[in-house]
């Protein structure tokens, strides 16, 4: 049985989510205008080299607004965390595969928005934290009940200053 942990877009707007989308939509039009369209019309050795080098910091920027945006599937054997925008980035790891699941809600920061983070077995951190803005808040009780009856360990900080968030994250490190 597949189950989806998905709510509508229309959900998730706030004044923060907007004034991303528009930042993102005036970095993309001046990036095509002012950076792309120029190299390609210049074909200057340079102008590429320049425009590959934005185009590594623009995918950055891009990321950060975009990597809010997933939602959580959870199948009878598995775990996928897919984009909403993008639905070909996800990540999948099988029950067994996985060594523990936090829920970072939010994440102290700059980027302070629920996020998960899948660690392998064996590894002590999970890698990269996926934005779930998709993931209606009221579902998490629920998700982290699956999971734990998955046989999965499920950890689940809320509300961390960003002093007990790098004392959180140093044991982590340590693997404590």
């Amino acid at each position: 049985m597949i189950k989806y942990y998905k709510r509508a877009f229309s959900r998730t707007l706030s004044f923060s989510t907007v004034a991303g989308l528009l930042i993102f939509i005036i970095s993309l039009v001046v990036f095509c205008k002012y950076i792309l369209l120029p190299c390609l019309l210049t074909g200057d050795w340079a102008s590429w080299v320049a425009s590959g080098i934005v185009s590594l910091f623009m995918v950055a920027i891009w990321y950060s607004y975009i990597g809010k945006f997933f939602y959580i599937i959870l199948h009878d054997d598995k775990i996928t965390v897919k984009n909403h925008f993008l639905p070909f980035f996800r990540i999948s790891r099988n029950y067994n595969d996985i060594g523990s699941i936090r829920f970072w809600l939010p994440v102290p920061g700059n980027w302070s928005v629920e996020a998960v983070e899948i660690a392998k077995r064996g590894k002590k951190s999970g890698g990269l934290f996926y934005g779930i803005l998709m993931v209606d808040p009221k579902d998490y009780a629920e998700i982290v009940s699956i999971l734990e009856s998955k046989g999965i360990k499920v950890e689940t900080y809320r509300n961390l200053s960003h002093k007990e968030y790098l004392e959180v994250s140093k044991k982590i490190r340590k693997g404590m």
